[in-house]
C-alpha cells in the first residue's frame, strides 16, 4: 500500500460547464481503488472500483450527468 508521503498528487480536471476544476484523489484500498473527488475544494463524492479505470468510469458518468443537468437548467 502506498504511504501518504508517496501518494501521487490529485489530478486536476477543468470543467468548462461550471468554470471550476475537479480534483481527483486516488486512494488505494485492499480490494480496489477509491477516487475522492472535489470541485473547487468542495467535496463532490467518492467512487470505488476494482481498478482505477472502473472507478474513473463511474466519476466520468457522474460528471457527464452533472454537465447535462447544468445545461438543462439554462434552458428557459
Amino acid at each position: 500500500m502506498t504511504s501518504a508521503s508517496n501518494r501521487p498528487p490529485p489530478a486536476e480536471v477543468p470543467d468548462p460547464a461550471t468554470g471550476g476544476t475537479y480534483s481527483i484523489h486516488p486512494l488505494a484500498a485492499l480490494d480496489g481503488v477509491l477516487l475522492y473527488v472535489t470541485l473547487n475544494g468542495e467535496a463532490v463524492g467518492s467512487w470505488f472500483g476494482a481498478t482505477e479505470e472502473l472507478a474513473a468510469r463511474a466519476v466520468a458518468e457522474y460528471v457527464n450527468g452533472a454537465e447535462s443537468r447544468a445545461s438543462e437548467g439554462t434552458n428557459a
